[in-house]
C-alpha cells in the first residue's frame, strides 16, 4: 500500500503547487491542462491499485477522493479555469463516448443569429462564403430516419450500427424512436418520480404568485386519458418543495421543504373513484434535517441531514384525517414565509410529528444532496453538492447498519444531479452531473465503466434513465442548455438519436417499464416567474417542418409542400402565422422534422410502440415576440 499512498501524496503536493503558482500572469490553458492531467493520474493510481487488489484499498480510494475534491474546487475556484471540467476518470478513449453535432459548446440557434449578423462579412471579404463549421448540420430529412414511423421529433446519427436485432421488437421500437408524443402544461418543474408499481407519476414544481408556491401534480398511467386527467394541489408547506418520495404500497407521495415533510394520498376511494384532490395524510417535523427523502422497506420514511438522518415509522404516525386535524404539540410559525399567507389557509399550521429515531453517518460532515435506493443491496447511493460543502462525492451508505460507508465512486467533475438504476442489471447504476457527463458505474468498482458526454462542455446533464429493453443496456440523458433528450446504445458506445423538447430544458425524466414510456418534465427558461416570455424573434419555419399546416408525415426538404404563395418558406421569411422562436435556442427551425416551440413548462410522454401514430405530436406553443403574459 505505501507505494499507492506515496504516489497520491506526490499528486496532492502537485495540486498545492499548481494552486500557489496561479496568478494573473499565468496561462489559464496551461494551468487547466496541468490540473486535468493531475486528476487523471490520481484516477490512474486508483485504477491500478484496484486492479491489483491492493491492501487497504478503501483507504487509497478515500485519499484519492479528497485529492479529487481539492482539484475540482481548484477548477471552479476564483481563477475559473473551467466552466465545465472535462472528463478525467475514463481509463481509455473508448471509455469516453462523445457526440458532437454542430459547433462545440454552442447551439445552432445561437449560431444562426451570429451568421445573420456577420454572414455578409465572409462574402464581402472574399472568404468564399460562410464556413461549413458555422453552417452547422444539414436540415432534417426523412431519409435520416430508420423507420417510416419514427417520430419527426427525433434526429438520428448517421452510420451508427446499434446492438439491436430484429428479434428484439421492444428494443427496435425504442431504438427507432417509434413513439407517440403527448404533452401537458405544468408548473415550473424540479423533480419527477414514478411509483414502483407504475400506478402514479408525481411531478413537483413551483407555481402561484412569482412561483412561490409548491405545486404537486399526479398522473395515473393506467388510464388512457391520464395526461388530461391529472390531480394537482399546492401542498401546505411554507416554501417551494425540492425533494420527494413515493410509497406504492400505501399510495402516498411525500414532498418536503426545509422544515417539514407532508404526504398526500393517491388511493382510490371506497367506490373506486379518484378524489378530486390529493387528501393530506401526514405532516412531519424535520428539526433542521433538510436533505433528500426516501421510503425504506417496512413502512419507514428517512430524511438526510448533515451527518445524520431521521426516520419515521409510517404506520404509527398521527394522521390528519377527514377533519384535517392539526398534528404536533404546537403550531408551525409561517410568518417569515415568502408565500402569500395573509388568510392563513394555504400553509398548514401543523408543526408535525417528530422522528422516531435517527441515524448518525460515519462522517459527521457528510450531507447527501441526492440519493437513490439500490434495491439489490438495500444501500443508498448518494451524491453531494459542491455548492453546499465543496465536495463532489458519490458514495454508497448502509442506513440499516449505522450509516456506514460501503463504497466510494470517484470521477465526478461537478455535482451529482441524478441517479438511476434498473432491474436489468443489479450491479449497474448511472449518474448525471452538472459537468455535463453521465457515468455508468459498477457497484463493485470505484471508477466509471463508461462516461457519456451529453453536455459537450456547454450544459448540465440534469437527468438520466437507465433501461434494458430486451436485455440491451440503454441510456436516456436530459440536458438543460442543450434542450434535448439523447438516447445512447451503451453496448455499442454510440449516441443513436436525440428527441426535441420544444426548446425547453429537461428538468427530470422517469421511465414506465410496464408501458415502455419515457416521461420528461421540462422547463421553459424564457418564461419568467410572472408568466411572461422573453427573447423571442419571429419564426422562420420551412413548410416541410410545419406539421400543423399539412398532414403528410413523410414530407421533408426534398419533397416541397406547396402553400398558398406557391412555394416553400424562405429561410429569412418571417412566419405568416406570427409564430416565434427563441433567439438563442439550441436548435433552429430546420433541425427536426417538426418545428415547434413549447413557450411554457411542459410534461412530455413518449409512448414507444411497434405501430405508433407518428402524427401524434405536441401542439405549437403561444409565446410571442412582445413577451405577453402566456
Amino acid at each position: 500500500m505505501p507505494q499507492w499512498i506515496d504516489q497520491l501524496d506526490d499528486l496532492s503536493n502537485r495540486l498545492d503547487t499548481l494552486d500557489g503558482g496561479m496568478d494573473d500572469t499565468s496561462d489559464d490553458r496551461d494551468d487547466g491542462a496541468a490540473l486535468k492531467q493531475t486528476l487523471q493520474q490520481v484516477c490512474a493510481v486508483v485504477r491500478e491499485a484496484s486492479t491489483q487488489n491492493a491492501d487497504d484499498l478503501n483507504k487509497i480510494i478515500a485519499k484519492a477522493e479528497s485529492i479529487l475534491n481539492k482539484g475540482v474546487n481548484l477548477a471552479y475556484g476564483g481563477d475559473g479555469l473551467f466552466d465545465f471540467l472535462p472528463s478525467f476518470a475514463h481509463g481509455s478513449d473508448s471509455d469516453l463516448v462523445e457526440d458532437r453535432m454542430g459547433v462545440r459548446g454552442f447551439g445552432q440557434g445561437l449560431l444562426d443569429e451570429f451568421v445573420s449578423l456577420f454572414g455578409k462579412h465572409f462574402t464581402r471579404n472574399g472568404a468564399g462564403g460562410i464556413p461549413a463549421e458555422l453552417r452547422g448540420p444539414a436540415p432534417w430529412s426523412p431519409h435520416m430516419q430508420p423507420h417510416a414511423k419514427s417520430t419527426r421529433l427525433s434526429r438520428f446519427r448517421s452510420g451508427v450500427v446499434t446492438s439491436v436485432t430484429d428479434a428484439m421488437p421492444l428494443a427496435q421500437a425504442i431504438y427507432q424512436a417509434r413513439c407517440e408524443i403527448t404533452d401537458d402544461s405544468i408548473a415550473s418543474p424540479s423533480r419527477m418520480l414514478m411509483s414502483s408499481g407504475q400506478t402514479c407519476l408525481a411531478v413537483m414544481g413551483a407555481g402561484g404568485w412569482k412561483n412561490r408556491d409548491p405545486i404537486l401534480t399526479c398522473y395515473f398511467p393506467g388510464r388512457d386519458d391520464h395526461m388530461q386527467e391529472s390531480r394537482s394541489i399546492s401542498p401546505g408547506l411554507s416554501e417551494v418543495a425540492y425533494t420527494m418520495a413515493m410509497d406504492e404500497e400505501r399510495k402516498l407521495v411525500f414532498v418536503a421543504d426545509s422544515y417539514r415533510v407532508k404526504s398526500y394520498s393517491w388511493a382510490l376511494g371506497p367506490d373506486a373513484s379518484r378524489h378530486d384532490k390529493l387528501p393530506p395524510v401526514h405532516t412531519l417535523d424535520c428539526d433542521n434535517c433538510a436533505g433528500c427523502i426516501s421510503v425504506l422497506p417496512d413502512g419507514r420514511l428517512v430524511r438526510a441531514g448533515k451527518g445524520k438522518a431521521y426516520v419515521w415509522n409510517l404506520d404509527t404516525l398521527e394522521e390528519h384525517g377527514p377533519n384535517q386535524k392539526r398534528i404536533g404539540k404546537r403550531r408551525f410559525n409561517y410568518e417569515d414565509s415568502s408565500r402569500d399567507h395573509d388568510t392563513g389557509t394555504e400553509i398548514e399550521d401543523s408543526n408535525g410529528s417528530t422522528a422516531h429515531t435517527s441515524i448518525a453517518f460515519a462522517d459527521s460532515k457528510f450531507y447527501p444532496a441526492v440519493w437513490h435506493r439500490h434495491a439489490p443491496s438495500g444501500h443508498m447511493i448518494c451524491g453531494t453538492s459542491g455548492h453546499r460543502d465543496n465536495t463532489y462525492v458519490c458514495t454508497s451508505i448502509d442506513l440499516e447498519h449505522g450509516g456506514q460507508f460501503v463504497a466510494r465512486y470517484l470521477g465526478h467533475g461537478g455535482d451529482v444531479l441524478d441517479i438511476s438504476t434498473s432491474d436489468g442489471d443489479p450491479n449497474a447504476f448511472m449518474t448525471g452531473g452538472s459537468d455535463g457527463y453521465a457515468r455508468l458505474f459498477d457497484v463493485r468498482q470505484p471508477l466509471p465503466v463508461v462516461t457519456f458526454n451529453h453536455g459537450d462542455e456547454s450544459g448540465y446533464c440534469s437527468s438520466v434513465v437507465l433501461i434494458y429493453p430486451d436485455g440491451v443496456p440503454t441510456l436516456f440523458t436530459g440536458g438543460m442548455n442543450s434542450e434535448q433528450i439523447k438516447m445512447w446504445d451503451i453496448r455499442a458506445r454510440k449516441a443513436v438519436y436525440e428527441l426535441a423538447t420544444g426548446n425547453n430544458a429537461v428538468a427530470s425524466m422517469a421511465w414506465d417499464p410496464k408501458r415502455s414510456t419515457l416521461y420528461a418534465a421540462t422547463e421553459c427558461e424564457r418564461m419568467d416567474r410572472m408568466g411572461f416570455t422573453h427573447d423571442y424573434r419571429h419564426a422562420r419555419i420551412p413548410r416541410w417542418a410545419d406539421i400543423e399546416r399539412h398532414d403528410d408525415p413523410a414530407v421533408g426538404p426534398d419533397e416541397d409542400v406547396i402553400g398558398e404563395d406557391g412555394g416553400q418558406m424562405d429561410d429569412d421569411e418571417e412566419d405568416e402565422w406570427d409564430r416565434c422562436w427563441p433567439k438563442k435556442a439550441y436548435h433552429n427551425e430546420r433541425y427536426f422534422g417538426y418545428a415547434f416551440d413549447a413557450g411554457e413548462h411542459r410534461l412530455y410522454r413518449h409512448a414507444f410502440k411497434e405501430d405508433p401514430d407518428p402524427t401524434q405530436l405536441p401542439a405549437y406553443g403561444q409565446a410571442t415576440v412582445q413577451g405577453d403574459y402566456w
